[in-house]
């Protein structure tokens, strides 16, 4: 009886997949602690245990997996609810993205400046 090498599969990072020839770049979004708090992977959004929460129906709105207003990107990287805007137009369904792997930690952010009229987004499932 022959036996062949066992080996385990290779990891699977969907988060960090890219298509052929394409560079994919995770951008961190923090709070206005510090906090990491998101990851983008293209337009999709997940939270810090890599959990998808909503995707970005533009290059600073981000809508929930609902298709509603979730928060607006500040100072670039401070993902914060605009307490004046609680509503966008339906965008439509982009597609469920997949599950994913976290990225590495980007660690602590330090504070950030004040934004008026925002707060500190709260998911409902963490």
């Amino acid at each position: 009886m022959t036996y062949e090498k066992w080996s385990p599969a290779p990891p699977v990072s969907n988060a960090l997949k890219k298509p052929e020839g394409k560079k994919v770049e995770v951008k961190y979004y923090f709070d206005s602690k510090g906090n990491w708090i998101a990851f983008q992977n293209g337009k999709y959004l997940f939270n810090n245990h890599g959990r998808w929460i909503g995707w970005f129906i533009s290059d600073d709105i981000a809508v929930d997996t609902d298709g509603k207003y979730l928060a607006t990107v500040y100072l670039g990287d401070r993902l914060l609810v605009n307490l004046l805007k609680k509503k966008v137009k339906y965008p439509g369904y982009p597609g469920h993205p997949g599950y994913v792997s976290l990225p590495p930690s980007p660690g602590y952010k330090g504070l950030s400046e004040y934004v008026p009229n925002t707060e500190d987004v709260e998911f409902k499932f963490l």
